[in-house]
């Protein structure tokens, strides 16, 4: 599904990516871990077009999408959600998740008079995220959780075929992360969507990825799966220490 090959970004003197290659298997979920400062967010914005690379190549699907602009990524089938829920607060749960799939159909933005398309599509996204209790609440009464899973509804509204997430788990309370995995396990087997995420909780990533990315200092050091990542001596180094 997702190519990245040599990918190399620097900020003034500062490397932020060191010839960064790897990829992201198709229907699968693939997860990006490493230590604050890895350059895992760089890489992020990379690939969804809000930085350009000074070197290397993002290939989507056998496509070079290498610099093209964010909303030209977005409408190839590339969706991403952020750590921090980017919302309308005052609009109502239902009212988002249109918002975002008119602007993905480019119909005409109206909340009242909606083209049937949206308002069907919305209606699905609702049911398969269980967001039905929530539908004419406004966002900003919404608990952070939900919010977090509304922003992955979102982004199923504009039809992706590849999924970033950007440490999806990162203010939910410990007894909703369970939730969290089964909604974006679903994502892959029943839409068929490839996942690509960062996160930090490690035993988050081993119950639900089936490859794991390691960076550190903007250099690749592990790629494999969950079982081979924990037999790493470099990957029990960079998060047990030297003594591991």
């Amino acid at each position: 599904m997702l190519q990245i090959k040599n990918i190399s970004k620097s900020f003034d003197k500062f490397l932020a990516l060191s010839n960064i290659s790897f990829n992201a298997p198709t229907g699968k979920i693939t997860a990006i871990i490493g230590p604050n400062g890895a350059g895992k967010s760089t890489l992020f914005n990379i690939i969804s077009g809000h930085l350009k690379p000074d070197g290397g190549k993002i290939i989507l699907k056998d496509k070079d999408i290498t610099g093209l602009a964010p909303h030209a990524i977005s409408s190839l089938g590339i969706g991403r959600t952020f750590q921090i829920p980017s919302l309308f607060p005052k609009l109502t749960v239902k009212e988002n998740i249109m918002a975002a799939s008119i602007v993905h159909n480019r119909t005409t933005f109206k909340f009242f008079g909606l083209d049937s398309k949206s308002e069907i599509v919305t209606d699905s996204i609702i049911d398969k995220m269980n967001l039905s209790e929530f539908s004419g609440t406004p966002v900003g009464s919404l608990p952070y959780g939900v919010g977090k899973e509304l922003e992955i509804a979102i982004a199923i509204a504009t039809d992706p075929k590849l999924l970033l997430m950007d440490e999806p788990t990162a203010g939910i309370p410990k007894t909703e992360v369970g939730q969290i995995i089964k909604k974006i396990k679903d994502l892959c087997e029943l839409e068929n969507i490839t996942v690509l995420f960062t996160e930090h909780d490690i035993s988050f990533v081993l119950s639900i990825a089936s490859k794991i990315v390691v960076m550190n200092y903007g250099e690749l050091i592990f790629e494999g799966t969950p079982e081979e990542a924990m037999k790493s001596s470099d990957v029990k180094e960079i998060y047990l220490g030297k003594d591991a």
